[in-house]
């Protein structure tokens, strides 16, 4: 459409205006399809490009709104945002959408990834804290130097280090031990302000620095770990500690034997008032004055002390010995087995054995193992002894000369004849 033949302002296609004048190509100038005109640059949301020689307004691909050439936006439409010749719809992780400029803007160091300038969401360096990147945490959290985030400590410690479970410090209720929070502390250790201090050797486990619970070596006695157990104690090897004999035990080897007395004396590890039987005898130590029970010494059955008998195993009883053979005057007496004096059976005798006797006192005459004041009638007396007459006296004084004779015998001096 014309004004006149000179002034266009409409041209029919495929002609291009060009200073009011259809023209079939723009020459020098671009081609700007839409209107069908001759421009010396493109719209905003165009670009120049060149086909067999002459030149054209290419539209920019959505979502640009300006761009140089198909591929490299240098503006976008509303709802994305510019970022290195590109308009995404939201930024790259290290970048923050600013509205303002509807560019991608870089976080700034040492935000990693942000949503301002001045507000990271994570680190390149220090740790995230929630709002800024911070050379420390604060308490509770720890420095994740993966992540580069302040991580929370695990709920046992009050504060951690390089991960949520190595702890530094602990809550109230728990004990600090090597980087952990415990309700009680290991062996070895006890619990003092809040920490597990060890304890010092030979103490195994301890209430203080001072005061032994159990011992790694020696025996526990007062809370002190000692070589040797003092006396009235036993060393008990399970536990490794000091444990009291009973009462009655002056020393002790164990909770039931008894290796010295304080009262009664030692027998088979017990400390009875009086030896057991009187195979044993009692003892005392003049040094500890310490009573035991010793056995009696062989062939003694039954004794008052090492050197006095009181019966036999072996032998028979004389005043405190045990006899083979008894001593004169004494006979070996199996019923009691002991020597017993001779003259407490048979009536004036002097020796004898145990069915008669066999020398008397003096004015004493032996007949038939019984000792005599005088010989009976047909008996006469030769050493202490009552010795027949020969027949047929029926008295005499020794064997040749009759006193009297037997019937029908005479006596003829000291002869007997018919």
């Amino acid at each position: 459409m014309c004004l006149n033949q000179q002034l266009c302002q409409l041209c029919n296609s495929p002609n291009y205006m060009l200073s009011y004048s259809c023209v079939a190509n723009c020459s020098v100038y671009i081609h700007y399809t839409p209107n069908m005109s001759c421009l010396t640059s493109c719209p905003s949301n165009y670009y120049e490009i060149t086909n067999s020689g002459l030149k054209y307004c290419q539209g920019c691909a959505s979502p640009c709104y300006t761009c140089t050439n198909a591929t490299q936006c240098l503006s976008c439409l509303s709802g994305f945002y510019y970022y290195n010749y590109s308009c995404p719809a939201t930024c790259p992780s290290t970048c923050y959408a600013d509205s303002s400029s509807r560019q991608c803007k870089s976080c700034v160091s040492p935000c990693n990834t942000c949503t301002s300038q001045t507000a990271c969401l994570s680190c390149t360096q220090g740790f995230w804290n929630g709002s800024t990147c911070a050379n420390s945490c604060p308490s509770g959290y720890f420095g994740d130097s993966i992540n580069f985030v302040c991580s929370i400590c695990s709920s046992t410690c009050l504060t951690c280090i390089n991960s949520a479970s190595t702890c530094t410090s602990c809550n109230s209720s728990l004990i600090y031990y090597n980087y952990q929070c415990l309700s009680t502390c290991p062996n070895r250790y006890y619990s003092s302000n809040g920490q597990c201090l060890e304890c010092q050797p030979p103490c195994y486990t301890c209430s203080s620095a001072s005061l032994c619970l159990s011992c790694s070596y020696n025996y526990l006695y007062n809370n002190t770990c000692i070589s040797s157990c003092p006396t009235g104690y036993y060393t008990d090897q399970a536990s490794l500690s000091c444990l009291a004999c009973q009462s009655q035990c002056l020393t002790c080897t164990s909770a039931f034997s008894c290796s010295s007395c304080k009262t009664g004396c030692l027998y088979s590890g017990s400390c009875p008032t009086n030896c057991p039987s009187n195979s044993f005898y009692p003892l005392t130590n003049n040094s500890t004055n310490a009573c035991s029970c010793l056995q009696c010494i062989y062939p003694c059955s039954t004794c008052s002390n090492s050197s006095y008998c009181l019966s036999c195993v072996e032998g028979f009883f004389y005043q405190g010995s045990c006899l083979v053979t008894c001593p004169d005057s004494y006979y070996a007496n199996s019923n009691t087995a002991s020597c017993t004096l001779c003259s407490s059976t048979f009536s004036n005798c002097l020796n004898c054995s145990s069915t008669a006797c066999t020398l008397c006192k003096s004015a004493f005459y032996l007949l038939n193992g019984l000792c005599l004041s005088s010989c009976p009638t047909g008996y006469y007396s030769s050493s202490q002894q009552c010795l027949l007459c020969v027949a047929p006296c029926n008295t005499c004084s020794d064997t040749s000369k009759c006193l009297s004779c037997v019937t029908p015998y005479s006596l003829l001096g000291t002869t007997c004849a018919l």
